[in-house]
């Protein structure tokens, strides 16, 4: 890999520069244009053979935006998109400073591709902090394409994403043109998710680091870290204003929590008297949904009752989600009877109550698309197939199903275990092929939903 030259330096030089070394459109051959076009955003690499030809600033400009009209014929988008993006990784190893100029000269479509090349190129020779040293010095819309392909280009080199998680990853980032955070908040957060090298979420962070998000931007960086890494980021946020330190701890431990609670809860249970902020209800709650059975095997290491409390409570909701029997199987196994007292509670609060199907829309009506065994609709004439139009809870007008959305359906069939609610249904005779109408009450009960249950 040959060594770039100092950008400040090249910078200055720029304005003495006649010329770029690079290829252009109208300039390649068709066997290098066929090879080029089969190059992806990713796979940039140098030809020994290939050296450069000398052009004008506008030169390149003009082959990068237009094509000769003697050209035949046309090339296709994405091949133009291919060589521009080629066409920034060459000029970047030749003469970054000039080659920066060039990407300030063009328009888009082509100047995106050929800033994604550059700064493919700055990814793979420069430090983090350098590369994001001349990224951040750019004007905003080449900033943020700068952005988006150091991110993706540090992802894809020190990450063990799978190819197809690198294709996902790469087009959230193009997408990101209105970050509801901000751009440099979510790739933060895209560089943590992917576990990148600590050197690159350094730099990241302290070319960041007065950014007006930085609380944020700082939690998701460094949420899972390594201890140096959380310590370091702590150390760093005592010089912020009281709300950003405490927004950052919050928001740390929350990402944090998402991606591993178990690691959560021990950082924290160490260090939460640095905190402003209770976060124990929400940690045990994260690590029971995410691993149930790992909090119940550290169940008798939490040291006060509240916290033990905590996880009971979320242990047996965690496991109602996925049944009931084994829910209440986990209480009865707990000794003390209060405990398990509380458990059966916390089961009974987290299992869904309805009439017992599964329940799917069709056409604007909701469908019975099974019953569930040893529910409420099991002994009754309602079958499956049978589109659901109308329900009244006792006392009340009836309630058109017909258009409604599953959610909203499934809302208004549910209800308390022993209240009545009635329901009416149409369905094909399949005999004589007319439509029919029937209805039934339904005494609700206890049941375990699927994803389209009721």
């Amino acid at each position: 890999m040959e060594k770039p030259i100092p950008f400040i330096a090249s910078l200055a030089a720029t304005a003495i520069i006649s010329g770029t070394i690079a290829y252009t459109l109208g300039h390649r051959s068709a066997a290098t244009a066929q090879t080029d076009h089969q190059r992806t955003e990713a796979e940039f690499v140098e030809s020994e053979d290939s050296t450069p030809q000398a052009d004008t600033q506008e030169n390149l400009r003009q082959n990068l935006e237009e094509t000769p009209e003697t050209a035949q014929p046309e090339p296709h988008w994405s091949r133009v998109n291919s060589e521009s993006r080629t066409l920034g990784y060459e000029a970047a190893g030749a003469d970054l400073a000039a080659a920066l100029e060039t990407a300030k000269s063009l328009q888009d479509p082509q100047r995106s591709q050929y800033v994604q090349g550059l700064f493919a190129r700055v990814a793979e020779t420069l430090a983090p902090a350098e590369a994001l040293t001349i990224a951040t010095s750019l004007e905003t819309d080449l900033k943020n394409q700068a952005l988006r392909t150091l991110a993706f280009e540090w992802i894809k080199s020190s990450s063990a994403l799978s190819d197809e998680q690198l294709r996902n990853l790469q087009n959230r980032a193009r997408n990101l043109n209105r970050s509801y955070l901000g751009l440099e908040v979510d790739l933060a957060s895209m560089l943590s998710r992917a576990g990148v090298d600590s050197t690159i979420k350094q730099a990241w962070a302290k070319s960041f680091e007065n950014h007006l998000g930085r609380s944020e931007l700082q939690a998701r960086l460094f949420s899972g870290g390594t201890p140096q890494e959380i310590e370091a980021a702590f150390a760093a946020s005592q010089d912020w204003t009281s709300w950003e330190r405490n927004r950052f701890a919050e928001s740390l431990l929350k990402n944090w929590s998402r991606k591993d609670a178990g690691e959560a809860w021990q950082w924290y249970s160490e260090n939460r008297d640095a905190l402003q902020t209770d976060q124990t209800e929400k940690i045990i709650s994260d690590w029971a949904f995410q691993k149930p059975d790992n909090l119940i095997q550290n169940l008798d290491t939490f040291q006060s009752s509240q916290e033990r409390q905590y996880a009971i409570a979320a242990i047996s909701r965690s496991l109602a989600r996925q049944g009931t029997q084994q829910a209440l199987d986990w209480a009865e196994s707990l000794e003390e009877v209060e405990e398990q007292n509380m458990a059966y509670e916390a089961v009974y609060n987290a299992t869904p109550k309805g009439i017992g199907a599964m329940v799917r829309v069709q056409d604007g009506f909701p469908q019975i698309n099974e019953i569930i065994p040893g529910g409420a609709l099991e002994n009754s004439n309602i079958q499956a197939g049978d589109l659901l139009v109308e329900a009244q809870e006792e006392g009340k007008e009836p309630l058109d199903l017909y258009g409604r959305n599953l959610r909203e359906t499934i809302n208004k069939l549910r209800g308390q275990p022993g209240s009545s609610v009635d329901i009416k249904v149409l369905r094909q005779n399949p005999e004589t092929g007319r439509i029919e109408e029937h209805s039934a009450t339904i005494v609700r009960d206890l049941l375990i939903l699927g994803q389209e249950d009721d």
